[in-house]
């Protein structure tokens, strides 16, 4: 078994005895996701829309501080929690600077836990925090200064940094360094997101690099596993990072 650069993909696993694959359209799909998450330009628009929610926490605590509200315990957002979000914007500024100059290494796991993971701690925060709030497990604070805004920024970070990290950065097992698996939730979860219409054909590599299983892969990009006899799909593409091993 072998598998041939895009330069892109990686080996998925069996599936009692089944080798799931997708077909030519979601091969297409999967190629943009990947393209697009393992881009500066989309973790630099997510960086943005990260300094807007900042920007509010900003507003929110000064107008409470400004109001009185911190006194009488009437606001949600403290500047404890400013001060929290900006620690974990200059880690995800950081690692979308690093990546501007070409740095892929951003998306091994460790670095990717230093940079990106960690920077997501507080924005989790707020999710579940609002979600207990709605379902009554604890009270608003219904004074707090631009909560909606807040929140509404919120929910526009979540969704300008939907599928980037799932489609580049590198999974936690060492042993298998794919992280996208082809499996049977992909029908439903591939056509819920957005592409460029007309969605462009799968590019031809300008050469073709093949390593064998098990060998590692000279350069980050993206990977296809092929059947070295045939030539044939036996997988799923995966962004795989300089020295990977190519493993099934």
């Amino acid at each position: 078994m072998s598998i041939v650069a895009t330069p892109g993909a990686a080996i998925p696993p069996r599936s009692h005895g089944d080798i799931l694959v997708p077909n030519e359209l979601e091969q297409r799909q999967i190629f943009h996701l990947i393209k697009k998450g393992s881009s500066w330009t989309a973790w630099n628009r997510q960086l943005s829309y990260y300094r807007k929610w900042a920007e509010i926490a900003e507003n929110s605590v000064r107008e409470a501080d400004n109001s009185g509200l911190f006194a009488t315990d009437e606001s949600d957002i403290y500047y404890r929690d400013y001060v929290d979000i900006l620690k974990e914007l200059a880690i995800f500024e950081e690692g979308v600077t690093r990546l501007g100059k070409g740095d892929k290494r951003v998306f091994l796991y460790n670095e990717a836990n230093a940079f990106f993971i960690r920077s997501w701690n507080q924005a989790t925060y707020w999710q579940i925090f609002r979600n207990k709030a709605n379902n009554g497990e604890i009270r608003w604070a219904e004074k707090t200064p631009y909560r909606k805004e807040f929140f509404k920024a919120l929910d526009e970070l979540g969704d300008s940094g939907a599928g980037c990290g799932r489609f580049a950065i590198e999974g936690e097992d060492m042993n298998n360094p794919a992280s996208v698996y082809y499996h049977l939730w992909y029908p439903i979860f591939l056509p819920r997101l957005p592409y460029p219409d007309p969605l462009p054909e799968l590019p031809k590599p300008k050469e073709e690099v093949i390593i064998a299983t098990g060998e590692r892969v000279p350069y980050s990009g993206i990977w296809e596993p092929l059947d070295e006899n045939t030539g044939q799909l036996i997988g799923v593409m995966n962004y795989l990072h300089g020295s990977a091993s190519a493993s099934t």
